[in-house]
């Protein structure tokens, strides 16, 4: 079993409910006391496809965010198969599937000046919505880099949430294009995902360094807090 399985397993059979983003804010406005995580993985890595096919078999879904800049890029020689970015096409059969296309801009790497950024909150909004006949709705910073510019340009391209790198507890007083998330451990098991979900309900948040390229992002909200976690390590292959 590996090690996302296990998570996957674990949180459904203990009654967690696995959705997007958009969708767990739309349902913890409903009922604040809903055991709702959200997953979310970045940058769109062929890898993906293994997590998919895992997160169907659970009933789960999750939000993908998408650098246009770089679908359908492959892997240089020297870098592993699962390191090449998903295509349109693929993205466009994820998306009529339930698995929710979010924005992390043009260039998810760090931006040289804020210009540069704040002008690719649109344009990839704009890119994904034709190219894929979906309305995206949540949006993750390049380099988890934010400022009150970035969600000003956020805001005005009618994006209705956003993701930092800030790896902290959330509460229902943060800002919604503004929210942080914790990280977990790469060898956590699923009780101790839930160990620490239940820890950082009341503040503790571990500080743990970025160990793989592709991530999955786990919300929790009760009724008055917001708890946001990175599994990390996850990096599934292709035959």
């Amino acid at each position: 079993m590996s090690l996302l399985e296990e998570h996957l397993h674990f949180l459904t059979t203990t009654g967690w409910k696995l959705v997007g983003v958009t969708a767990a804010r739309q349902l913890l406005e409903e009922n604040r006391s809903r055991p709702v995580i959200a997953l979310s993985f970045d940058d769109a890595l062929l890898d993906f496809l293994n997590a998919y096919d895992l997160l169907r078999r659970f009933g789960a879904r999750a939000t993908l965010y998408v650098p246009t800049g770089a679908v359908g890029r492959r892997a240089s020689r020297w870098e592993p198969r699962e390191r090449s970015h998903l295509g349109w096409d693929e993205l466009a059969h994820l998306g009529r599937a339930g698995v929710e296309i979010g924005s992390r801009a043009v260039n998810a790497r760090a931006q040289n000046g804020l210009r540069v950024a704040t002008d690719e909150v649109q344009a990839s909004k704009n890119e994904l919505e034709d190219r894929l006949g979906l309305h995206v709705e949540s949006f993750c910073y390049p380099a988890g880099v934010s400022s009150a510019q970035m969600r000003s340009a956020i805001s005005r391209a009618g994006y209705a949430s956003a993701c930092t790198t800030e790896f902290r507890v959330a509460s229902s007083a943060d800002d919604v294009l503004a929210l942080p998330r914790l990280r977990i451990r790469p060898n956590s098991t699923g009780a101790g995902i839930e160990e620490q979900v239940q820890r950082d309900r009341v503040g503790f948040s571990p500080p743990i360094r970025r160990t793989a390229s592709s991530v999955w992002h786990m919300t929790c909200r009760t009724a008055s807090r917001i708890t946001h976690g990175t599994p990390q390590g996850y990096r599934a292959r292709r035959d």
